[in-house]
């Protein structure tokens, strides 16, 4: 309840902390050994069963033992039940593929959502070690060369770099989303890549199927992605952090269960087909004339990425990015301050969400024919991996994440397999190290290289050193108008 109270009372928090994760390990593992004989052993798949899982220890409030048995044995016996009625066929045709993934997730929200508060209660701890979330600066020169680059590198370069440029833009858009929800807000979300999956595939049946033209197949696809993404963000309005990542966890097994899987979502055989994009008979689509990818093509990921990095970046800069700090940092505070803290957190979620479209629309017409492949719930915690990895803070956190994703341009030029294990370990082993050392990810490692160096300078020269908590201080005063705010300097 109270940490600091444990402290006083002669408890070490760290040591039962330990004990506890033990204690839990332990019983995981019971679990994994009584899995394996039935479902074999598959590291993703052992992943997702943590949704079920808290469905039942939710219905519990996470303290009544009997309740949550009774909860976990009712889901298991449905879903032993939904495998009658689907070989029967007594479900309708498009809940088909994922039935049984609907229980937990209706269990999980229904549950967070009755027991979860408009406001936090008054004794709730924050943590205290947010990333920093920096005011973009206003470099034209430095932009302007940064694009040139970029165009020259997918108007010269060979096949193999624009490819993973392709990758790394995609990656890029994905995290810049996650830029927005989780580094503005503080809101954990697992669902950006399934948000962008279904706008992949709401694309495909835009242009195929209804056969609406480029750019208006697009608009509609990140339009029912942007609708989907504050359906889902709905329960944020009472609740936050691990809890609202449970649930886009659950919403991410759900869709990818009962969308993605079925046929009569994805297309015949589930394979969605994409037409490439055109303007005034001029196809400028991946496979295009040319060499592959297409430069052209390239050049239109390329504006696609540029354009999120303006919304994100116009949203820094805005009084609504104010806000979204303030709700991060107190939320309490922030409705005491009268900011609206439904409309800031739905707008976050819903500027979230249309990023995330964006990077499905640039998915789709990369890819022109896909299936779910590569679009699993799974790999969206690889995803908000890499972008805690390079900086959830920051734009250039989000370039970073894209250049060092599997398949992208750095992993590419240094010759590593795509995906490989030996490159998850070590996102892993990265990840760690940037959680402990310095929350803001290797995008806010610069500033503190300096400080370090500036410590063994200053230590060399006698002086004293400055500490790291007062080394940055910034103090903002919150927006609730449209009048431009307050800022004080480091």
């Amino acid at each position: 309840e109270n940490p600091k109270g444990a402290v006083l009372m002669g408890f070490s928090p760290v040591r039962l902390g330990a004990l506890n994760w033990m204690l839990g390990a332990a019983v995981a593992s019971v679990a994994g050994v009584l899995i394996s004989p039935i479902s074999g052993v598959n590291p993703f798949n052992y992943s997702l069963f943590v949704v079920p899982a808290l469905a039942a220890a939710l219905a519990g409030r996470l303290r009544s033992f009997g309740v949550a048995m009774a909860t976990a044995l009712a889901i298991g016996a449905f879903e032993g039940l939904t495998v009658h009625l689907v070989s029967r066929e007594q479900v309708p045709t498009l809940l088909l593929g994922g039935f049984d993934s609907l229980v937990p997730f209706v269990v999980i929200v229904g549950m967070l959502v009755l027991a979860g508060r408009t406001i936090p209660d008054r004794g709730t701890v924050f943590d205290r070690r947010q990333p920093v979330v920096p005011v973009p600066g206003r470099h034209p020169v430095r932009h302007l060369v940064l694009v040139g680059v970029a165009v020259a590198a997918m108007a010269f370069g060979d096949s193999a770099l624009r490819l993973s440029a392709v990758t790394s833009m995609i990656v890029t858009i994905l995290c810049l989303s996650i830029v927005v929800l989780t580094g503005y807000v503080g809101q954990v979300s697992l669902a950006q890549l399934t948000l962008a999956g279904f706008s992949a595939f709401m694309l495909a049946t835009a242009s195929d199927r209804w056969g609406l033209p480029f750019p208006v197949a697009p608009a509609v696809a990140v339009a029912f992605a942007t609708a989907l993404g504050l359906a889902i963000s709905l329960p944020a309005l009472r609740i936050r952090g691990m809890q609202f990542a449970i649930v886009t966890l659950a919403a991410a097994v759900a869709i990818e269960q009962l969308l993605f899987r079925s046929p009569v979502f994805t297309g015949p055989g589930g394979t969605a087909v994409v037409r490439p994009p055109s303007i005034a008979g001029f196809e400028f689509g991946i496979l295009g004339d040319r060499e592959y990818p297409d430069v052209w093509f390239g050049l239109l990921a390329l504006g696609i990425t540029l354009l999120s990095i303006f919304v994100v970046t116009s949203v820094r800069r805005s009084g609504l990015g104010r806000r979204m700090l303030a709700v991060r940092a107190n939320e309490r505070a922030a409705a005491a301050a009268g900011v609206d803290l439904a409309r800031t957190k739905l707008a976050a979620a819903g500027i979230a969400s249309a990023i995330a479209g964006l990077a499905g629309v640039v998915f789709a017409y990369k890819n022109v024919q896909f299936g779910w492949a590569g679009l699993e719930s799974s790999r969206g915690l690889q995803i908000i991996a890499l972008a805690f990895l390079g900086g959830v803070g920051s734009v250039g956190g989000a370039v970073i994440a894209g250049l060092i994703a599997p398949s992208g341009v750095i992993l590419v030029a240094l010759g590593s397999p795509a995906a490989s294990g030996t490159q998850l370990v070590v996102t892993g082993l990265g990840l760690l190290v940037v959680t402990i050392a310095f929350p803001a990810g290797i995008a806010g490692a610069g500033p503190w290289l300096r400080r370090m160096v500036t410590r063994v300078g200053d230590a060399g020269r006698g002086r004293p050193s400055v500490p790291d908590d007062a080394s940055a201080v910034e103090v903002f005063v919150v927006d609730v108008g449209d009048s431009s705010p307050a800022r004080s300097g480091r």
